[in-house]
């Protein structure tokens, strides 16, 4: 039952921040029409219609991870493995997500460090002078959502029925 509910959260999370994500790049197009605009129209180039969008490519690309996850859009090499017995294939979805997991564990654990060390220094970005603090932030919970929706699927193969658990690519998570 906990399993579900927080399943549940980190779906609806996932869900939250690929709207976030597509918010973001609405921004981000705002930001460099702008920029545009002042350049070549009224001749007066901004730093930061340069060095933002960057950024915000940064949190825009780290909020939809989760959410890539949890529609399973993300790249896999399915020509080969799809030939292989459903037991080899359930093998292979699991040592993926352990090294995912894995991977996000370390990416995590690096960024947050610098995370509290950029916000400790109020570290900027050169030209502009935008805080960097919140985007490798934005990294952090990208990643920690993704690895999040990793643990939910695989526990919800887990629970599946081994009938289901042969189809386990088609697990969403928890809904």
């Amino acid at each position: 039952m906990k399993l579900m509910r927080v399943g549940s959260i980190v779906v609806w999370s996932n869900r939250a921040l690929g709207v976030a994500s597509a918010a973001v790049v609405f921004v981000m197009v705002g930001v460099v029409t702008y920029g545009v605009l002042m350049r070549y129209i009224f001749k007066s180039p901004t730093a930061f219609a340069i060095e933002l969008p960057s950024l915000l490519f940064i949190a825009a690309i780290a909020f939809c991870l989760g959410y890539t996850q949890l529609h399973k859009r993300h790249v896999r090499v399915e020509l080969v493995t799809s030939r292989l017995p459903a037991k080899l294939q359930y093998a292979l979805h699991l040592l993926s997500s352990v090294v995912v997991v894995g991977y996000s564990a370390f990416v995590v654990w690096s960024l947050w460090r610098r995370f509290v060390q950029y916000a400790a220094v109020n570290e900027v970005a050169r030209e502009s002078r935008i805080p960097v603090a919140p985007f490798v932030f934005a990294i952090v919970l990208g990643v920690v959502f993704l690895a999040l929706q990793v643990i939910i699927e695989v526990r919800s193969a887990e629970a599946a029925t081994p009938k289901e658990a042969e189809g386990h690519g088609k697990v969403r998570g928890i809904d």
